[in-house]
Parts: structure tokens; C-alpha cells; sequence
């Protein structure tokens, strides 16, 4: 009687499953939809150290490049939040979803690095000199535009997306010199270039249907924009030297989101 009442529960529960799951419409990623995204952006702010020209009556860049006055790279790693919207149309054949998808993330993510060496006096007027240079990398928010594409697996979708992304960016190299010759008048400057900014983005996601108007969402997205070269010269101080780096604005976004269906 035991194992009677025991096989009968098994196939009510079994039932009540079935019935259940058959409840619940199937999942219809067709459509459009727009969402909410919050997460964190991670940037490394590369600045490269580019071209340079020496003044003839005075060469001091190549010097200093040999000293380590100015180094080969410089890099700081941020990591800041950002929130955003999304708005995109799915369309899908079989158990292939694809589609596209515009968002726009509000940010601020500011990389910063400093380096300072002390001048060892190859040219001898310039002994003793604390060589302090800073480089910056700021991004205040990001848009892409990209396209999606993936299988759908029961109630959940597994995709791959690439497209265009912009950034307002702003890089910025400065050169600080104390003692020495400067010691009582030290040097402060500053060159930057600011603007907006384009590249590409790729990246790979998941999401989960909750119900037929909503969806959860994590998405990972590498992005790539434009390389920035700042140069710095001051003739009236420095002559014909001149120095270069080239900023990489690139970086990675981690994020989680709610999509809802319309």
C-alpha cells in the first residue's frame, strides 16, 4: 500500500508539473522592448609615449627620454559606476534571436597617473630638477549602437553583440619642474585635447525571460575608441623641444538589466 501511495504522489506531482509548465507561455523574444542597465566601467587610461623633436641649440627631449625623465607608458586603472537605458527590437527564426540595440550610459571615470623622477644633470644647468608629469584620461558617458545575435534556450537567450560606440572624452598630459633652475619660479603647463570620440564595441551576454512583458539581463562589452595624441611644446621656454604620447581610450563595462517588452 505504501509504495501504491507513494507511485500515485509521484505522478500526481509529476502532473501538476506538467500542467503548470504548459501554463506558462513560451518565450517570444520578438519585438521590441527598452530597459534599464546598471553596472561598472573599468578603464586603464594607456598614455604611450609617441614622437619628439629636439631643439638644435638645445636638445633636452631625447636626454630625457634616455634618463627616464619621460616614461615609455604610463597607465592607471578606474573603475567607476554607470546606469543607463536601452531601447532595441529583437526578430527571430527558429531558435535564432537577433536584432538591435541603441543605449546611452551616463558616467564619469577619470584615470589618473603621476610620475616624477629627479634630472641627473647631463646637461648641467638642469641638475637636480624634479621632472613631475601626470597623465589623464576622463570619460564622462558612453552610447553604442550595436547588433545582437544568439540561440534561445527554453526561457533563456545566449547572445553575442557588436557595433559602434562614442564617448566624450578628455586626455591630458602635464609637466611639472621644481628646483634647480626652478626653484623660485616653478613650471607648470598643461596641453589636452577634448572632444567626442568613435570606435567599435563587441561583447557577449545572457538573458533570462521572466514573464511575458520582462526580462533579466548580464552583458559584458569591451569597447575601443579613438587613440588621442596630445602634444606638448612651449617655445618661449623650451625652444623647438617638443614631446608626444598617445592616449588609449578603451575599456570594459560589466553591467546587469531589466528589459521590458512593448
Amino acid at each position: 500500500m505504501l509504495l501504491r501511495s507513494t507511485i500515485g504522489m509521484l505522478f500526481l506531482v509529476l502532473g501538476a508539473g506538467q500542467a503548470s509548465s504548459q501554463a506558462v507561455p513560451a518565450p517570444d523574444w520578438r519585438g521590441g522592448y527598452f530597459g534599464l542597465t546598471a553596472g561598472t566601467l573599468r578603464t586603464e587610461g594607456a598614455a604611450v609615449l609617441g614622437s619628439h623633436t629636439d631643439d638644435p641649440g638645445l636638445p633636452l627631449i631625447s636626454i630625457d627620454i634616455a634618463n627616464g625623465l619621460f616614461p615609455q607608458r604610463q597607465e592607471d586603472v578606474e573603475v567607476a559606476p554607470a546606469v543607463g537605458a536601452t531601447l532595441g527590437y529583437n526578430a527571430r527564426r527558429g531558435d535564432l534571436v537577433g536584432g538591435i540595440e541603441l543605449d546611452l550610459m551616463m558616467l564619469s571615470a577619470e584615470a589618473d597617473k603621476d610620475f616624477a623622477r629627479v634630472d641627473p644633470g647631463d646637461i648641467p644647468e638642469f641638475e637636480g630638477v624634479l621632472t613631475q608629469t601626470r597623465y589623464q584620461t576622463e570619460i564622462d558617458g558612453l552610447a553604442t549602437l550595436r547588433l545582437r545575435a544568439g540561440i534561445a534556450s527554453g526561457r533563456s537567450l545566449f547572445y553575442g553583440t557588436a557595433g559602434l560606440a562614442a564617448g566624450k572624452i578628455r586626455n591630458r598630459f602635464s609637466l611639472a619642474l621644481d628646483d634647480g633652475p626652478f626653484a623660485a619660479a616653478p613650471y607648470r603647463n598643461s596641453w589636452s585635447d577634448s572632444g567626442t570620440r568613435f570606435g567599435f564595441v563587441i561583447g557577449a551576454g545572457f538573458e533570462q525571460w521572466l514573464n511575458e512583458t520582462a526580462s533579466f539581463k548580464a552583458e559584458i562589452l569591451h569597447f575601443d575608441l579613438e587613440d588621442v595624441t596630445v602634444r606638448a611644446e612651449d617655445p618661449g621656454t623650451f625652444g623647438g623641444n617638443t614631446i608626444a604620447y598617445r592616449f588609449r581610450n578603451e575599456g570594459q563595462v560589466l553591467r546587469l538589466g531589466l528589459n521590458f517588452r512593448f
